[in-house]
């Protein structure tokens, strides 16, 4: 509130000098043209507001004592000149040391509303121009901070020829996505059988991994997951409690491999529900005959 009103005071202080600065401006312009008509003189003096009265003593007569009248005009035009400047250069003084003492106050908060877009950055068109450079220091500070409150609106959008949005992080996570509501992250694709709305890469680690009650969920209009691998097309790597055991509720179509290495499928939900074996150690599988018919 203090700084908010500190700044609000030098604002209105950079206005009132601003326009006593211009009204000097024109005084002087005033005694410029009397100069060149030769209309200011000793009986002719016209001080007005802000400039000292020409009937101060002048240098010379503080020196001499006296002056005779041809210098006594001339040092009165050379005094109210000084006089105007000198006036002039301290409101100009002045009005530079509050604009300086405004300066971190008005650097705390910069304030851009009305326009559309209210901010334009432009990089330039060389290699690696940036057109926003955003940095903070603190601890769990944040550089750019993006809010909107349509029910359509977006936060941050980012539109470029290879990456819309970039994210690079030494230890921690490029891109993280946080929501109460819907998608944390949300990618959608408009291209091509091989194009993907989101896609992920690593060359030692995941390309994707998925945490949650639902770790990982596909829904498709046609194929619900696809693999495509050199070694392994699909790994259990934690091994579940028995479905016939663990007391807990399933639903028809699970599929369970327990620590023995056996393979659940699950025929009827419930708990625990209505179990087949498909493989195991000591079993290949349930005998399934088929229905003969006529050749």
């Amino acid at each position: 509130m203090n700084a908010d009103h500190e700044l609000g005071c030098n604002h209105d202080h950079t206005e009132q000098l601003t326009r006593r600065i211009d009204e000097l401006a024109r005084e002087l312009d005033a005694l410029r043209s009397e100069l060149q008509r030769g209309s200011l003189s000793v009986n002719d003096e016209r001080p007005t507001a802000g400039v000292a009265s020409t009937n101060s003593p002048t240098i010379a007569e503080s020196v001499n004592g006296e002056v005779d009248g041809e210098e006594q005009a001339s040092m009165s035009r050379r005094h109210a000149l000084r006089a105007a400047g000198v006036l002039a250069a301290g409101a100009v003084a002045g009005g530079a040391g509050i604009i300086a003492a405004a300066t971190p106050a008005a650097a705390a908060t910069g304030n851009f509303s009305g326009g559309s877009p209210a901010v334009i950055a432009n990089g330039g068109a060389g290699a690696g121009s940036v057109g926003v450079d955003a940095q903070v220091q603190g601890n769990n500070g944040v550089a750019v901070d993006a809010f909107s409150s349509g029910t359509a609106g977006v936060g941050v959008r980012g539109n470029g020829d290879l990456f819309g949005v970039y994210g690079i992080s030494t230890n921690g996570t490029g891109v993280s996505g946080d929501t109460m509501g819907q998608f944390g992250i949300y990618g959608n694709s408009a291209g091509g059988t091989s194009s993907a709305g989101v896609y992920g890469r690593s060359m030692n680690g995941r390309g994707l991994h998925g945490y949650g009650d639902v770790g990982v969920y596909a829904q498709s209009l046609n194929v619900g997951v696809s693999i495509d691998a050199e070694q392994t097309s699909l790994r259990f790597s934690t091994a579940a409690t028995s479905p016939l055991t663990s007391g807990a509720t399933y639903q028809t179509r699970d599929i369970v491999v327990d620590s023995a290495g056996v393979i659940w499928f699950c025929v009827a939900g419930g708990t625990p529900g209505t179990w087949r074996m498909l493989s195991g150690p000591s079993a290949a599988g349930a005998f399934t005959p088929v229905t003969p018919a006529r050749v």
